[in-house]
This record gives C-alpha cells, sequence and structure tokens, in this order.
C-alpha cells in the first residue's frame, strides 16, 4: 500500500512537471525567403508602425510628463530611420551581388538597385529642414533610395528620396535627379565575413559625418536581422550606438529588440525597444535599461517573457495591443513599470 502510494506521488509529480513545461511556451526561429531589405521592412518598420502616435491619446498615456518620456524614448528610434533604410538598402545590395545562387536583383547596366518603403514617420521627415514640411503628409509618402555601385562594389552610395506615394519610381528619372536628393550616404566596405553573411561598412552623410560604422548581418536560415550601428545625432551630434535583432519566428510571430546606448546629461543611457507581434496581439516594452547583461536570448525566448519587464529593465512603458477582446472600447493599454534611481 505504502508503495502505490509512493508510485503515485511520482506520477502527480511528473504530470505537474509536464504541465509547467507545456505551459513555457518557447518561440522557435523560422527561416525566410525574403530579401533583406524586404525582413526589414515586413518585420522592423511595420513593428514600429504598431504604436505609432499612441503618446498623442491621452486615453492611453494620460499625464504630461509620460507623453514627454515616452516622446523622448520613441524618437530615437524614428530619427534614425533615414539613415537605417539607406545601411539597409546597401547592405541588400550586396547581398544582392554576393548571393550564391539564383538571378542577380542588381541592373547589370547602370549598376543600381531601387527601393521603396512605403511606410514613413512624421518623426523622420521632422529630422531635416529638407523634409519638414512634408512632416504632416507622412501618411502619403514613401521613400525611395536609389543604391549605385562604384570600385567593384566596395563602394556603395545611397540616395534617399521622400516622394508621394502616387509617383512612379522610374530610374531614369531618380538618376538625372541625385543631386536633389534629401539624403546621401556613401558606404565603404571595409569587411565581409562570407561564412556568417556578416558585412562591415564605414561612412558619411552628405560630407558632413565621419567615424560612422555599422554591422549587418541577415541570417536567412534562422529568419534573423542582426545589426549595429555608431553614429552621431543630433544638433549636437551626440554619439549613439544602435543595436537590433528581428526574429521571424514560427507561427508568423516576429520579435524585436533594439537598444540605443548614448550620453544625456553625462548619464550614460540605453533606451531598449522590445516588442512581440502575434496575429490580432501586439505588445511593446519601452524604456530605459539598467542592466545589460541580465537580458535574455531571443533565440530561446518564451513568448511570456517577450516584451515584458524584468530584471534587465530599470523603468519605462508596457502596452498591449489586443484586437481578440471585442468588448474593449479602447483595445490599446500603457502600464508604468520601474522607478528612477
Amino acid at each position: 500500500m505504502k508503495k502505490n502510494k509512493i508510485c503515485l506521488l511520482l506520477l502527480v509529480c511528473f504530470a505537474l512537471i509536464l504541465s509547467g513545461c507545456a505551459g513555457e511556451k518557447y518561440l522557435k526561429t523560422a527561416s525566410t525567403n525574403l530579401s533583406l531589405a524586404t525582413f526589414y521592412e515586413n518585420n522592423y518598420i511595420s513593428s514600429l508602425s504598431e504604436f505609432d502616435g499612441v503618446e498623442k491619446d491621452a486615453s492611453i498615456i494620460t499625464t504630461e510628463s509620460d507623453k514627454i518620456a515616452y516622446t523622448n524614448y520613441i524618437s530615437t528610434y524614428k530619427q534614425i530611420l533615414p539613415e537605417e533604410r539607406c545601411i539597409v538598402s546597401a547592405v541588400d545590395y550586396l547581398t544582392a551581388v554576393n548571393q550564391g545562387e539564383g538571378v542577380q536583383r542588381v541592373d547589370n547596366v547602370t549598376k543600381t538597385k531601387i527601393y521603396e518603403y512605403s511606410t514613413v514617420f512624421k518623426q523622420e521627415l521632422l529630422v531635416s529642414n529638407k523634409t519638414a514640411s512634408l512632416a504632416n503628409d507622412a501618411n502619403n509618402i514613401k521613400a525611395v533610395i536609389v543604391t549605385k555601385s562604384a570600385k567593384n562594389d566596395a563602394e556603395i552610395t545611397a540616395y534617399l528620396f521622400y516622394k508621394q506615394k502616387t509617383d512612379k519610381s522610374e530610374i531614369s528619372t531618380l538618376l538625372s535627379e541625385l543631386e536633389n536628393a534629401h539624403y546621401t550616404f556613401i558606404f565603404t566596405l571595409n569587411k565581409h565575413v562570407i561564412q556568417t553573411k556578416t558585412y562591415t561598412l564605414v561612412y558619411g552623410q552628405n560630407g558632413s559625418k565621419t567615424g560612422c560604422e555599422t554591422v549587418v548581418s541577415f541570417n536567412e536560415a534562422k529568419g534573423c536581422l542582426n545589426f549595429s550601428i555608431k553614429t552621431f545625432m543630433g544638433v549636437n551630434n551626440t554619439l549613439t550606438n544602435f543595436e537590433k535583432s528581428i526574429y521571424k519566428y514560427s507561427n508568423f510571430d516576429v520579435g524585436v529588440r533594439a537598444l540605443a546606448k548614448y550620453k544625456e546629461n553625462s548619464k550614460n543611457t540605453t533606451v531598449v525597444y522590445e516588442q512581440l507581434s502575434k496575429d490580432f496581439y501586439k505588445k511593446l516594452k519601452l524604456g530605459e535599461v539598467k542592466d545589460e547583461t541580465n537580458m535574455l536570448s531571443m533565440e530561446t525566448m518564451q513568448e511570456d517573457k517577450l516584451a515584458k519587464p524584468n530584471n534587465s529593465d530599470l523603468l519605462g512603458f508596457e502596452l498591449e495591443h489586443n484586437l481578440q477582446n471585442e468588448e474593449s472600447e479602447n483595445k490599446i493599454t500603457c502600464l508604468k513599470y520601474g522607478n528612477a534611481e
């Protein structure tokens, strides 16, 4: 009898272990057949647009101080977009040149390639005096980038135009307008690691910035894009380092983590943007990082821990957009977490 009780107890414990493991749903990476630029547009840019403008909605973020804090956090990621779009386009050009099989996606005659990004944000248009007048019409604006190769593909120049979505992007027309581009970046290929498909580029912007660098790695088998950017931002040319990871998981789930690091008022600050996008459900964590070493790996991430405050976070905002909750009038909710040190 005593032996039967012990066996029954062991069975119960085993069942509890199994049920506990079943409750911990791990996100699994999935391969992609998208090009680097399309992967970036479909996953990162679309994730940014999910909660675009929430700081203006008093029913979501209620106090003026919270609106200012949220705006400051998100603005860094919107303001880098002109530069970032050009980086992604330049590296996509190089991956097209260096792809092992298939038809090259570069025009062999003009050595150019055109990219279009259909989603543009007001904050990125406000960065430059050349584009500020377009900011209030951001919903009708697209970003068009012409990438042009030189020096046997060792140098890629990216010309960024903001145009109306109804405009047609003809290569002959764009090539005649290069001097009128809103942004021009000249990227020099510094290193290419074939095994990891990693590109290191150094560059400057409009001839006025030096010392910028980006490292980009796109792993189609894992459905993962990782890149870093060292650049200078704002009127004070503040040194800012970005690290970004975009994962395409199975079941069409997408995970994004971006870190922006800079010094503000003599204080080193790291801002995290972390998001999970699922069909009919999105969640976002946006705030300051306390301890970067405690961040969880996105390759072995539990679904309920992505875009959720944890020991690595200092303070910030946790947002949720649940499209399945039909009873809720406002489907976006926002909660504050943490405290300033």
